[in-house]
């Protein structure tokens, strides 16, 4: 037989094995894997808690007029909208998740125990909790077994990486808004900025963790230990690692696009402030005169 043909049809075999055993994802078991997962009840509460966040910012940072403040909220409300991370997200498990893979997770996802994580998950992530978490934060972090156990998870799914990777885009979004409506040279403020940034990886990559930990510990504070490390070895398996990888990246690009429309955003409140302070002191000077 022609070596070339023995080739061509082995190679066809292979293939055509590769596409049974990575079927890919049935709009039924996709819209399926998203609710029983809980992520989109949790990417629902992004908004809020991203407003939450920012809450809690303005209480530790300088003073902001009320209106200002107001002018601020309502733009990240307009750039993070829920929509825009399960969209990137959906896009990312349909393309790296196969169905065989979302019906082994449907085991998990349907047990008892997995609906009980699910939940806590859920209820972890509205603002009020957010809020909770902040206030309980040193009785948190006085367990020391879970808050191994915590880092343990956080290194399966790399949450601290994706958070240090967000709020540094976030401040460098609001920077580059601020330098775009009051700076003559922009970029160079910019790029300024971003060194400074950069020198201080270290430091935020550290803030990232602890709350990272944190949030982590909170969510599965009232989980047996025993069920606490069930979950671990799920979150480990090969399985969940790609369900849980595509997420993560699925998040990226949603926090991608929203620090983008917040910077756009942000620069027009910015400039609007600027050009109502500047009619401002000139109906002051005319007033003097």
């Amino acid at each position: 037989m022609n070596q070339k043909f023995v080739f061509s049809i082995l190679v066809n075999i292979i293939f055509c094995t590769q596409f049974v055993l990575a079927q890919t994802i049935t709009t039924e078991s996709f819209q399926k894997l998203m609710t029983l997962s809980g992520i989109t009840k949790q990417v629902a509460e992004y908004p809020a808690l991203i407003i939450s966040g920012m809450n809690q910012s303005r209480l530790q940072g300088p003073p902001i007029s009320e209106v200002l403040f107001t002018e601020l909220t309502n733009a990240t409300s307009s750039a993070f909208q829920a929509s825009y991370f399960l969209d990137a997200i959906g896009h990312e498990i349909k393309s790296n998740v196969s169905e065989e893979n979302a019906q082994k997770l449907f085991v998990w996802y349907e047990s008892k125990l997995g609906k009980h994580v699910t939940q806590l998950e859920e209820s972890a992530s509205t603002p009020q909790a957010f809020q909770e978490m902040i206030q309980n934060a040193r009785s948190l972090f006085a367990k020391k077994e879970r808050l191994a156990m915590a880092s343990t998870l956080d290194s399966f799914v790399n949450a601290t990486e994706m958070t240090y990777q967000t709020q540094r885009d976030i401040a460098l979004a609001v920077f580059s808004a601020i330098s775009q409506a009051n700076e003559e040279h922009p970029t160079k403020a910019i790029n300024a900025f971003k060194i400074e940034l950069d020198s201080q990886k270290g430091q935020m990559l550290n803030n990232s963790k602890q709350m990272v930990l944190l949030s982590l510990v909170y969510s599965y504070q009232s989980l047996d230990i025993e069920d606490l490390k069930q979950y671990l070895n799920f979150v480990g398996h090969p399985d969940t690692k790609a369900f849980n990888d595509a997420t993560m990246k699925g998040l990226t690009k949603g926090f991608q696009k929203s620090t983008e429309l917040l910077s756009t955003a942000a620069a027009k409140v910015f400039t609007k402030v600027r050009i109502n302070k500047n009619k401002e002191s000139i109906l002051e000077n005319l007033a003097t005169e």
